[in-house]
């Protein structure tokens, strides 16, 4: 098996793991895998979109995980919705906040959570947040 075949079938597995633990959780709805990375949300707007790319072997992991449990713990999100697009595990984040001020407060809290692109856990991947 290839190193990259190999990063892949144990990425492949821990993400298995860890959706089967984290499903009951976190509300997160989760959308078919939009193939070429074209992820269309139904929801008439994402106040908060957050991708998690993948330089090899899938994305942060630790980092969507930290995003995750933000997630469940906020009664702030209306809705969060998850985009699966890639080959190697990347997805998209779509956050549901109607208020505007609270939107703006979830993205300043989130906006930590996520390191540089290059640095730390995710520098096998590139995990962007952007607000609407």
């Amino acid at each position: 098996m290839t190193r990259l075949n190999s990063c892949v079938a144990i990425f492949a597995v821990a993400s298995a793991v860890a959706m089967v633990g984290s499903a009951r959780a976190a509300p997160v709805e989760s959308l078919p895998w939009a193939r070429g990375g074209g992820c269309v949300f139904a929801e008439p707007q994402c106040a908060i979109r957050i991708r998690f790319g993948s330089v090899c072997c899938g994305p942060d992991r630790e980092t969507g995980d930290a995003v995750t449990s933000y997630i469940a713990a906020s009664s702030d999100i209306e809705k969060a919705i998850k985009c699966p697009y890639g080959k190697e595990g990347e997805y998209e984040l779509c956050l549901v906040i109607s208020d505007k001020a609270k939107a703006r407060s979830i993205f300043d809290a989130l906006s930590p959570l996520i390191p540089a692109p290059g640095s730390g856990p995710s520098s096998r991947g590139n995990t962007l947040i952007e607000i609407e």
